[in-house]
């Protein structure tokens, strides 16, 4: 809920103790006091009925406002265990990872979704997580990249927060964990791998199709991610029009280099990882090939597939390679073939891939790049 300033004269508007003429203000808590000039109200949200409450919501957004449905995780009641850091306001978990929680975000000004991911800093999480928000700080602006917003240090200041300050001189104590926050968008409500068996032929194509506009971006900034699979591709937006945007997730392995060694340190998922990974250095076709895994899943086995290594399978895998081959230059299954070459300088780049002619079938509208849909983050049944 929330109160906005529409008049052309614009009044002064007091929510509790903050005064505001312009713009829009979110409520944060179930209570406040709301002045319009010399007039004042006591507000209180005194409807407790979560489920009533979304289904009068879809119906004023559906036939009033005529507008997309927030999620449930972003429009629900405030609550007393609501956190607000720099406008943002962080609401119930929507996803748990290795590391800490994902939890939905609404700027309080000016409504915008975001996602909040939740980390505890410790001196086994605090590197990955240092170098996760370095990489979020300098990628560049590109709508099928995150965006980062804020970052809030549960101490205020960074140098507390390092492992080479447990012992610092000035507290003179074992530092304990600490919760960092870090504000980003888009807000993905789910991932591919939730979603990747449900999907009609044609999203599976434009999901693909953006994952590797994502990779050009990427490669062409000097990055590579080392971690892409199905469940570090979230969904943006999914609509029953057979329309979808997706965006890149997780940069807690990616780096700014033309090239890596196994002295940087094993990184990736094992049944995504590119066979060179293994014994030698590498470069950006890495994220290449864990993108042909990721379409074998999504146009050659209705299923997952199993994790083993490609190194431990290498002559079934060059062999089942070499069979698509030989698939209709129009297949998406000839792509793959080409970006699961197994010398990484046999693979096609990103920005090849994306000239492939099993492409052509999208809509012009679909295969030019654009702003996200407006229901970013809102679920749709596909039924």
């Amino acid at each position: 809920m929330s109160v906005r300033i529409v008049n052309s004269r614009r009044p002064k508007i007091m929510i509790d103790t903050e005064e505001f003429d312009e713009g829009s203000r979110g409520f944060t808590s179930r209570r406040h006091l709301i002045s319009f000039g010399k007039l004042s109200y006591d507000m209180e949200l005194v409807t407790l009925d979560e489920e009533k409450y979304q289904r009068n919501l879809r119906i004023y957004f559906t036939h009033y406002l005529r507008r997309p449905v927030p999620p449930p995780d972003i429009s629900a009641f405030p609550s007393p265990w609501d956190l607000i850091f720099n406008n943002w306001i962080v609401k119930g978990t929507v996803g748990k990872g290795a590391f800490g929680s994902v939890n939905a975000a609404k700027h309080r000004l000016s409504g915008e979704t975001a996602a909040a991911k939740c980390l505890v800093r410790n001196t086994k999480t605090w590197p990955t997580a240092a170098a996760e928000i370095d990489i979020l700080k300098v990628l560049p602006r590109h709508e099928r990249l995150l965006r980062i917003c804020h970052v809030e240090y549960e101490r205020g200041e960074r140098w507390l927060t390092g492992p080479q300050d447990e012992e610092d001189e000035r507290h003179g104590f074992t530092a304990r964990p600490e919760r960092i926050t870090l504000i980003f968008q888009p807000y993905a409500r789910f991932n591919l791998q939730e979603y990747q068996d449900r999907l009609p032929h044609k999203m599976r194509l434009l999901a693909f199709q953006q994952i590797l506009d994502g990779l050009k971006v990427l490669h062409s900034n000097g990055f590579i991610h080392r971690d892409i699979k199905p469940a570090n591709i979230g969904i943006v937006f999914l609509s029953p029009d057979v329309n979808i945007e997706i965006v890149i997730l997780n940069y807690g392995q990616t780096v700014y280099a033309s090239t890596c060694n196994q002295a940087q340190g094993v990184a990736g998922t094992p049944s995504y990882r590119a066979p060179e990974m293994e014994d030698q250095d590498y470069g950006s076709a890495v994220d290449i090939w864990a993108c042909g895994i990721i379409g074998l899943q999504l146009f050659v086995v209705d299923k997952h597939i199993s994790l083993v290594k490609a190194a431990d399978e290498k002559d079934s895998m060059i062999r089942e390679v070499a069979l698509l081959g030989q698939e209709p230059a129009a297949s998406p299954k000839q792509l793959l073939s080409q970006l699961l070459a197994w010398d990484p300088a046999e693979r096609i780049s990103a920005d090849q891939a994306l000239s492939h002619s099993c492409f052509s079938s999208l809509p012009i509208s679909d295969r030019r790049s654009g702003s996200l849909a407006a229901g970013a983050g809102h679920k749709r049944s596909l039924e």
